[in-house]
């Protein structure tokens, strides 16, 4: 019984002594998930749904849905102390419809989609116990889906356009899992909030 608790003991000892390297190692990978306000591709969006849906007739009611909202998907890998690699993914929407106001019978309806994809890289700045500053960059494209339909319309478009993340001002908080905030430009929003997990 002692000899069995000795061995239990010291594998114990072993193994505590080895978790802070084996987390080193193994937890390279990271994936975030956020919701970024007024992203790029949202103002193209907006334009394009302006001017695909322009009508001066005075009796259409105008209905418009308008998020600012971008959602955000990235993976990472760790490569060293200071710099991550990986991709970013971003989507939004918006569309407008004009109807008529006795009947409420459809006239014509505008809707863009946007899709973004970018590598990117992390560059750490700065880090302190569990609070870490960065910066995020990235270089992609994205791809708009407009749709118009109307009484004499009916047709769908796809334009890919370059788009380029620059985000100098990132605070992270957590280890293996936490929160994050990303301020700059490009698909994922003027100020992009999420959170992470390491695996």
């Amino acid at each position: 019984m002692k000899r069995l608790f000795m061995l239990l003991l010291v594998g114990t000892l072993a193994l505590s002594s080895a978790a802070p390297t084996q987390a080193q190692v193994d937890h390279r990978w990271e994936i975030k998930a956020s919701a970024g306000l007024l992203s790029t591709p949202e103002y193209i969006n907006l334009i394009l749904i302006g001017l695909g849906s322009l009508n001066f007739d005075d009796n259409l009611v105008r209905q418009e849905f308008t998020p600012c909202t971008a959602l955000n998907v990235e993976i990472y890998r760790q490569v060293n102390h200071w710099l991550q690699v990986g991709a970013s993914l971003s989507s939004g929407y918006a569309n407008v419809s004009t109807s008529q106001p006795e009947t409420g019978t459809m006239s014509r309806h505008t809707g863009s989609f946007h899709t973004s994809l970018c590598l990117t890289a992390n560059t750490r700045y700065k880090q302190k116990k569990n609070l870490s500053y960065y910066g995020s960059w990235g270089l992609g494209a994205s791809m708009f889906v407009l749709t118009q339909k109307g009484d004499d319309l009916n047709e769908t478009n796809v334009a890919p356009i370059p788009m380029l993340n620059i985000y100098p001002f990132c605070m992270k908080i957590g280890n293996l899992r936490g929160a994050y905030l990303e301020v700059g430009w490009g698909a994922k929003g003027v100020v992009n909030f999420g959170g992470f997990v390491r695996f």
